[in-house]
């Protein structure tokens, strides 16, 4: 029992966070904190109906503190940061714009009896409606107890069994709309037998989707049954996006914590929180209260401010050290590595040369979260020696890097976005897997752009932003490559329910591209515009009718009529099927082609997730480079809800398979391109599917090239220190210089030890063979041994 509520055993103990549990902890950004005054009119929380709204019910605030829970009008406490603590990353993930509803409901539940999730669903619930910018629904779905509003003071029916059954009362009279801020209640209702069979009937999934439409502010908190006491909490961890799990410190056997977890994990994101803190770190937040009362000598009395009543467990000493890193990342890397390779330059087989290597590479990685300048960086130079290869020894860079800087809030941004590294594009356009190959098509491509963006609110009755962009390429060591230089303006307006299910949206685009001289293509000048009207059209609570109009001009003296003035048009829809499930298609015309757009994401499971995209229209490569710096996602380093290990893991997916340039000629090309990718997580495995498909038809050119390729990847965990990498992939290139197609068939098997933080050696082979070339056949066996060290 912890410190703060020693003494009470009629009181369950109170919930703190748990020292292992990383996602638990202070989130960048968060709302303002709000008092729990009452608030004019009827809650827009309500479900909508024809009945009165319910009457206001006050909450005995004596009650409240004599139980040891959170005064909403109090001032600030230890039980108070604990629970900012805990609710800020929920509620990020909750309410951010592209979140599912289903992340809207919070699930709190336990192994066993008498951890402590009823205390700490009220005073979730409690905190959460202090926020200025959300409304809280508890709903006390454990009919045996009635914790939730028993501790509340409040009558348990009617209430959630008597709107589930098959007669059901109007959802209103069993709605409890307390005088405490933004916070409803709905209780449990008379024990009902069938009880587990109501909350996993439809009407259940109804009515929660029901109340979350009604309010895109209002969070959903379920104090749920335990998980091993009862078979209600699994039926209700299907509703909910984000499950918090409280384990008794001391109390809570490790085999009960690891069964009802392998129930939810499957279900539902599950976040952990540690109760009955030790009396050491109890006391920490109190120290710290003490420490600052002494510094700005404060007169008044500060008994209350430094209650032991649900101290926060030393959440100071917990979670700030991982704040400031979190926040503003710097990570630098060493990295030494050694080969042995049977075709160092990747010649024909008769003239393959084996070879020695050696590299050693240093590296940074950035990223800040806060402040003025959000962003990443992510740079390594390494230097390859050769034994054998005379003038092989070669210096590389690679650098990826995008930022936003806020000049204005909420008004002026500044984004800046870089590439500089080797490409394989020009030549034979082979791409090596193994780093230790050379290539005589090795190219350094650098890239970058700055874009000024003014967003403005124009009344409430529009959206409105305002965007220059600068973008410049240059190619170092490749006369086959084109460097291209852009200017663009464009401008957007936008209803406020545009992207939502409904609304229209305006937009002009002016851009001018210079072309340098390549091998095949002559210095020019391309000039576009495009000025457009979208509406969407609803046909559905999530699904919409999309249609556009308006005019396009595209002049480029490459294309076959010169180009010109054309009508631009579009027609598509937007489906999306439960919470996991988006589709979006359109298809038109623009610049006098076909324009088109396919893109299904569908999620098969908790972890489990399948792309499936298709385009098609006009392009080079300048503008698949410039669509690559400028995608709004660039900028944006992973959130801090997410855990380190959920981090780790997202990142070596896309290192698995890490998104090449699809070829695509300087001169402007007609293509169409299908695209598929599939990624799966599980407790010890992550693998990863990606593929492609491409017809591509330069202009001046008589036949369409096609062009595609497949890979497969996973990573298995064997044990703590050691995994298994395999990666295995097919492609289908056309090699302008000769002419035809090659096929290129790779494999990397990789055997990772980690000795400590940071630091790992792998043992690695890699395998490829090239059929097809007019030279001969290719084939080039590596194997490596690689250390790296992260500090």
């Amino acid at each position: 029992m912890s410190a703060a509520v020693r003494g009470r055993p009629d009181v369950e103990p109170r919930a703190v966070p748990l020292r292992a549990s990383p996602r638990i902890r202070e989130t960048p950004g968060g709302r303002a904190e709000g008092r729990g005054r009452p608030r004019a009119g009827p809650d827009p929380a309500a479900p909508a109906g024809p009945h009165e709204p319910s009457p206001v019910v006050a909450v005995d605030r004596r009650r409240l503190r004599a139980q040891g829970c959170l005064d909403p009008e109090g001032g600030r406490s230890g039980l108070g940061e604990e629970l900012r603590v805990i609710k800020r990353p929920l509620l990020e993930r909750a309410l951010a714009a592209s979140a599912p509803r289903r992340d809207r409901v919070l699930l709190v539940t336990s192994a066993l009896p008498g951890e402590g999730k009823t205390f700490l669903a009220v005073n979730l619930a409690l905190s959460i409606g202090l926020e200025l910018d959300a409304r809280v629904l508890l709903i006390d779905a454990d009919p045996l107890r009635a914790g939730a509003t028993t501790l509340l003071g409040l009558p348990r029916a009617p209430g959630l069994a008597e709107i589930l059954r098959p007669h059901p009362i109007d959802p209103g009279r069993a709605l409890i709309r307390t005088d405490l801020g933004g916070l409803l209640v709905l209780p449990p209702g008379e024990p009902e037998p069938r009880f587990t069979e109501l909350v996993s009937a439809r009407r259940m999934q109804r009515l929660v989707d029901a109340v979350l439409s009604a309010d895109p502010r209002l969070v959903l908190v379920i104090d749920s049954p335990p998980l091993l006491a009862s078979s209600e909490a699994q039926a209700l961890a299907r509703l909910a996006g984000q499950t918090v799990f409280v384990v008794a410190a001391g109390a809570t056997p490790k085999r009960a914590v690891d069964r009802a977890l392998a129930l939810l994990v499957e279900r539902t994101d599950v976040q952990l929180v540690l109760n009955r803190a030790p009396e050491d770190t109890a006391s920490a937040y109190e120290a710290y209260a003490a420490s600052v009362a002494e510094r700005t000598k404060d007169p008044r009395p500060t008994g209350r401010f430094l209650t032991r009543a649900g101290a926060a467990a030393g959440w100071l000493a917990l979670f700030v050290p991982t704040l400031v890193p979190g926040a503003r990342e710097i990570v630098p890397r060493i990295e030494l590595a050694t080969a042995v390779t049977d075709n160092v330059r990747l010649a024909p087989e008769d003239r393959a040369r084996s070879d020695i290597a050696a590299a050693v590479g240093i590296g940074v990685r950035a990223a800040s979260e806060r402040g003025a300048l959000r962003g990443r960086l992510d740079y390594v130079a390494k230097q390859f020696l050769y034994r054998e290869t005379k003038g092989g020894d070669e210096l590389r860079h690679a650098l990826d890097a995008a930022a936003r800087a806020t000049l204005v809030e909420d008004r002026l941004f500044l984004d800046l976005a870089a590439e500089a590294g080797d490409v394989f594009e020009s030549g034979s356009r082979l791409r090596p897997r193994s780093e230790f190959a050379q290539l005589d098509s090795r190219a350094r491509r650098i890239a970058g752009t700055v874009s000024p963006v003014l967003v403005a609110e124009l009344g409430g009755l529009a959206r409105g932003s305002l965007r220059y962009r600068y973008t410049e390429v240059v190619h170092r060591g490749a006369a086959d490559l084109a460097d291209a230089r852009g200017h663009g303006a464009a401008a957007l307006l936008a209803s406020p329910a545009a992207g939502s299910g409904g609304g229209w949206t305006a937009g002009f685009l002016v851009d001018r591209t210079d072309f340098g001289p390549s091998a095949s293509v002559p210095a020019r000048r391309a000039d576009a515009l495009l000025a457009t009207f979208d509406a969407e059209l609803p046909i559905a609570p999530a699904s919409a009718l999309l249609a556009g109009f308006g005019w396009s001009y595209l002049s480029d003296e490459l294309l076959r009529d010169g180009g010109g003035g054309y009508p631009f048009w579009r027609l598509g829809v937007r489906i999306r099927a439960g919470e996991r499930t988006l589709l979006r298609a359109s298809f038109g015309r623009v610049f006098g082609r076909p324009s088109g757009e396919v893109r299904l994401d569908l999620g098969l499971g908790p972890r489990t997730e399948l792309q499936l995209a298709y385009e098609e229209g006009l392009r080079t490569r300048f503008d698949e480079i410039r669509l690559a710096l400028t995608e709004p996602e660039r900028w944006r380093p992973p959130r801090e809800r997410e855990d380190p290990e959920a981090a780790v893991r997202a990142r070596l997916l896309e290192e698995l398979l890490p998104r090449r340039p699809l070829p695509v000629a300087d001169a402007p090309t007609e293509i169409r391109r299908g695209r598929v990718r599939l990624a799966l997580e599980r407790a010890r495995t992550l693998a990863a599917l990606s593929g492609y498909l491409q017809s591509a038809r330069p202009e001046g050119g008589d036949e369409s090239r096609l062009e595609g390729g497949i890979e497969a990847a996973f990573v298995r965990r064997l044990d703590r220190r050691h995994e298994f990498e395999a990666r295995l992939g097919y492609e289908r290139l056309y090699l302008t210089r000769e002419q035809r197609s090659v096929d290129d068939l790779s494999t990397t098997l990789v055997l990772r030890r980690r000795l400590g933080e940071g630091t790992r050696i792998e043992l690695g082979y890699d395998f490829l063979r090239r059929f097809g070339s007019r030279a001969g056949d290719i084939v080039a066996n590596t194997i490596f041994l690689r250390a790296v060290k992260e500090f």
